[in-house]
């Protein structure tokens, strides 16, 4: 009989801390992982010419360590990030990071002396995650570029991501969440918090990992977003919520009490009261609660209730005096005035966010209200504070943290959720932020995986699937060139870890040229583009250079073409 997901727990917990304990090592080892900048994003273009927060002298002293592109600063040596991060006083840059999270964690937490970026470690006051809840989520979406629409489908490593975390079901989301879980707490500052955004089919489990992780003691709220109004669920009740878990690093959490307003109910029961000035009012019983001991005097002939007043008999005066007091035959009110007041203590039942995002689409289908992101935010960090979400999606808490004025590191797997997000932070008009990955990041992964050895093998399979027959391995050492042969189309796969630009573009003119005796056509198919691609092809202005956006969503054996036109 297989074991219980009960039974299978302790091992999971034991796997995942040799995992977390051996990353741990090989961050403080030569080995350790590094983010590599790919692009410098500059998005906010004032009257004058400026970008954001920066200095008249910023951008000509940028240009001399970056390559200008349409809408920022492309191909940045290691030299070139320091000088710029010295000289033009850049403490802090935002970054967006492309990748598996725990490899760009690993990174944070090592930090690359070559380029100035330090340790992240116990630097982060508060991490909003969103994972994935299940295996049936379709993740394409449609991205928007200058001069095309996309519609993106899972990339092979999104997919094997995927499909990794669900294969074995629960127990395998658990084995993925908990090295994950466990590498955020050492990103946590001591006054940090950690909101993990779930669903009822594992909310359950991932609160058990976290207790062993944060600490019981550490576990702050539960909180229940109705993110919809109620719906037919066929044979059960409607699942209208969602549960976020709020640990902290510890007890110096950082903690900003918020308030909803008072619903007209509420306020038509209890501030039916009007002073002179037309200022409306509640009275307040002034004795402790049940429970409590207050103080014992009387005042006024009044004598002290069962449990006591609210406060010394200093205040109770203080408070006479100001014609705060209203005294019966056998009680003492206090006047509460509703301008006066903040509304009613927020609590952890969030029913007043709607899940609806009309006017701040993405077209992503798992994208949160900036609402309840700001809620959490303003709540659990400061002006000067450093906000991340590893399983950023469509860049909401980016975007919001942007707008509050925090610091922000955000990361997602998918290529379409970094395209989106960092479509979004320039719409915004964002800070400058940096756009980084792991150096060889989708390369490493396909080496990696049982189905391709190496990538030229997954460049093999990718002809194949485009419909063309690849040329013999003699002509073609690294298995990426391939043709058409009824209308003479020569077909060449770019590598997966790279972006293909301008040069990949004129290599492919050359090949049609010159490569065994020319073509007609010649198609580039490229795993990510540089994101002015489509002005790099109108400025070619070759009619007989294709370039298409590869994103295979069916498995291998499939044998389906599936890619979309990027110009």
């Amino acid at each position: 009989m297989a074991e219980s997901l009960i039974e299978q727990l302790p091992k999971i917990v034991a796997e995942g801390k040799k995992e977390v304990e051996r990353i741990l090592e090989r961050i403080s080892s030569a080995h350790k992982l590094t983010l590599q900048t790919n692009e410098f994003v500059l998005p906010c273009k004032n009257k004058s010419g400026l970008f954001k927060g920066q200095t008249p002298d910023f951008k000509p002293k940028a240009k001399k360590y970056f390559g200008e592109s349409q809408l920022g600063f492309t191909g940045i040596s290691n030299s070139g990030q320091q000088k710029l991060y010295s000289e033009i006083g850049g403490e802090w840059v935002n970054r967006l990071c492309y990748g598996d999270n725990l490899l760009v964690m690993q990174a944070l937490l090592a930090g690359d002396p070559a380029t100035g970026l330090p340790s992240i470690r116990g630097k982060i006051d508060l991490i909003y995650n969103d994972p994935p809840f299940d295996s049936k989520a379709d993740y394409r979406t449609k991205v928007i570029l200058p001069g095309a629409t996309l519609e993106q489908r899972p990339t092979v490593i999104e997919q094997a991501a995927y499909s990794d975390t669900w294969k074995d079901g629960t127990a395998s989301y658990l084995k993925m969440m908990y090295p994950r879980l466990a590498l955020m707490r050492e990103l946590l500052s001591e006054q940090g918090s950690i909101y993990v955004h779930i669903d009822w089919h594992v909310g359950h489990y991932v609160k058990v990992l976290m207790d062993e992780i944060f600490g019981k003691e550490n576990f702050i709220n539960e909180v229940v977003w109705k993110r919809s109004d109620s719906h037919n669920d066929g044979a059960r009740y409607g699942v209208v919520d969602d549960r976020i878990l709020y640990y902290s690093k510890s007890s110096e959490r950082i903690f900003s009490k918020l308030y909803k307003p008072y619903s007209q109910d509420y306020l038509n029961d209890f501030y039916t009261k009007t002073a002179e000035n037309g200022r409306k009012y509640r009275l307040d019983h002034f004795t402790k609660p049940k429970g409590s001991i207050g103080y014992f005097y009387e005042y006024k002939g009044a004598t002290p209730p069962p449990n006591g007043w609210r406060c010394p008999i200093e205040t109770m005066r203080e408070l006479d005096e100001k014609g705060l007091l209203v005294f019966t035959e056998y009680k003492v009110y206090k006047k509460r005035y509703l301008d006066e007041q903040l509304g009613n203590p927020l609590n952890t039942i969030w029913d007043d966010i709607t899940g609806q995002i009309r006017n701040q689409s993405v077209n992503y289908d798992t994208q949160k209200p900036e609402a309840l992101i700001e809620r959490i935010i303003e709540a659990s960090s400061n002006k000067d504070s450093i906000v991340a979400d590893f399983f950023v999606g469509s860049g909401t808490t980016a975007a919001v943290a942007e707008k509050l004025g925090r610091r922000w590191i955000v990361c997602d797997i998918g290529k379409p959720a970094i395209m989106i997000t960092r479509k979004r932070l320039i719409d915004q008009e964002a800070k400058p932020f940096l756009y980084q990955s792991i150096g060889d990041y989708q390369k490493e992964v396909f080496t990696s995986s049982r189905l391709f050895r190496r990538v030229g093998d997954l460049a093999h399979v990718v002809l194949n699937l485009y419909g063309a027959i690849p040329f013999p391995e003699e002509n073609n050492p690294n298995r990426n060139i391939g043709y058409i042969k009824e209308s003479k189309t020569l077909v060449m796969v770019d590598s997966p870890s790279k972006l293909t630009g301008f040069a990949t573009l004129k290599k492919a003119q050359e090949l049609r040229e010159s490569f065994m005796g020319g073509w007609k056509k010649v198609v580039v198919l490229g795993w990510n583009f540089v994101f002015d691609i489509a002005a790099q092809i109108q400025a070619l202005n070759d009619d007989k250079l294709k370039s298409w956006l590869y994103r295979p969503i069916s498995s291998i054996n499939s044998r389906q073409r599936q890619v979309t036109k990027s110009s």
